[in-house]
């Protein structure tokens, strides 16, 4: 993803539930997730799933997942919010979210 690159996921823990700070809202829009048991028993092929995207998805997809690179990498303070922002900023969400924790945030 860092090139620039649409991911193709198999399991949604992967980068869905995992990596949810770092990524766009809505899956579709970034990424192809197919469900690794219907490759493994046959009812899904992945030269099929893929060869179903316009080449103007392809691009719209592809501009969303370079939209998204400096959330996936660490910059050098330019400005942007880079992997660090973005992880300190959920780490801050979850406290946020945790009853009875000592510490009211503002």
């Amino acid at each position: 993803m860092v090139a620039g690159a649409i991911p193709v996921f198999f399991w949604k823990r992967t980068a869905y539930y995992q990596y949810e700070w770092f990524l766009p809202g809505e899956p579709a829009s970034y990424s192809v997730y197919i469900d690794r048991n219907a490759v493994k028993n046959g009812t899904a092929s992945i030269k099929e799933v893929l060869g179903r995207f316009s080449a103007a998805e392809v691009r719209e997809m592809r501009e969303k997942v370079i939209d998204s690179i400096p959330k996936f990498v660490y910059g050098n303070g330019g400005g942007l919010r880079d992997a660090f922002d973005v992880a300190i900023e959920g780490v801050m969400r979850r406290f946020k979210e945790q009853e009875g924790w000592g510490y009211k945030w503002k």
